[in-house]
C-alpha cells in the first residue's frame, strides 16, 4: 500500500514538472516568433507603403499567409483594425482562417489596444478543443493607422507528447507496484518458512 502511494505521488509529480516544461517552452517559443513576425510585418508595411484601399486591402491578405508560411506548426494569422482609430476606411479585416476568428476574444483586444506591447492568453482550439494560444500586438500601418495583428498556436502537439508521457509513466507505475508486490510476497514467503518448518518439527515431537 505504502508503494502503491509512493509510486502515485511520484507519477504525478513527474508528470506535472514535465508538463510545466512543455507549456513553458513552447510558449516562449510562440511568444519570440511572434515577435519576430510583428516586427517582420511592420518592416513590410513601412516598405511598402500602400496608397490606396485596394493596395492595402491585398497587403492585408498576403502578410498574413506569408507569416503563416514562416511560423513553426504553420500558426492561423489575424488583422484587425483597431477600432480607435477616427475615419472609417474601406477596408476588410482578414484572416488565413475564417472560421477561428472568435477566439480572439473581446477581452484580448481591449488588453492589445489599451497596451501595444504583446499579450497573449491560453484558447481551447475547436474542433476538439485542444489546448492553444493566441498573441496579440499592434502593427502601425503608415497612412491608415493602426492595425491588431494576432497569431493563434495549436499545441495538440505538446498535448500528444504529454499523453505520452503519461501513459508512459502509467504503464511504468503498473508494473513497479507488480514488481513492489511481488518482492513483497517472496520476503514475506522466505520470513515465514522456517516458522512453518519448525511448526511442523515440533507438531512430529
Amino acid at each position: 500500500m505504502v508503494g502503491l502511494v509512493a509510486v502515485t505521488v511520484l507519477g504525478g509529480f513527474l508528470t506535472n514538472r514535465i508538463r510545466d516544461g512543455l507549456v513553458s517552452e513552447r510558449i516562449g517559443e510562440v511568444l519570440r516568433e511572434s515577435a519576430r513576425g510583428a516586427s517582420y510585418a511592420q518592416s513590410t508595411f513601412d516598405q511598402a507603403r500602400p496608397s490606396t484601399a485596394a493596395d492595402l486591402q491585398q497587403r492585408l491578405y498576403d502578410v498574413p499567409r506569408d507569416l503563416q508560411s514562416r511560423g513553426s506548426g504553420r500558426p492561423e494569422v489575424f488583422f484587425f483594425r483597431s477600432p480607435s482609430q477616427g475615419s472609417p476606411v474601406l477596408v476588410n479585416d482578414t484572416a488565413t482562417n475564417q472560421d477561428l476568428v472568435a477566439l480572439v476574444g473581446p477581452g484580448m483586444r481591449s488588453a492589445v489596444q489599451r497596451d501595444s506591447a504583446q499579450q497573449w492568453q491560453p484558447v481551447a482550439v475547436p474542433p476538439g478543443r485542444s489546448p492553444g494560444v493566441v498573441v496579440g500586438s499592434v502593427v502601425t500601418i503608415p497612412g491608415w493607422g493602426r492595425y491588431e495583428l494576432y497569431y493563434l498556436y495549436d499545441l495538440s502537439p505538446e498535448q500528444s507528447s504529454l499523453d505520452l508521457v503519461q501513459r508512459t509513466l502509467g504503464g511504468g507505475a503498473i508494473g513497479l507496484v507488480a514488481l513492489l508486490g511481488l518482492l513483497t510476497w517472496l520476503v514475506t514467503r522466505q520470513a515465514v518458512q522456517p516458522v512453518r518448518s519448525a511448526a511442523r518439527v515440533a507438531e512430529r515431537l
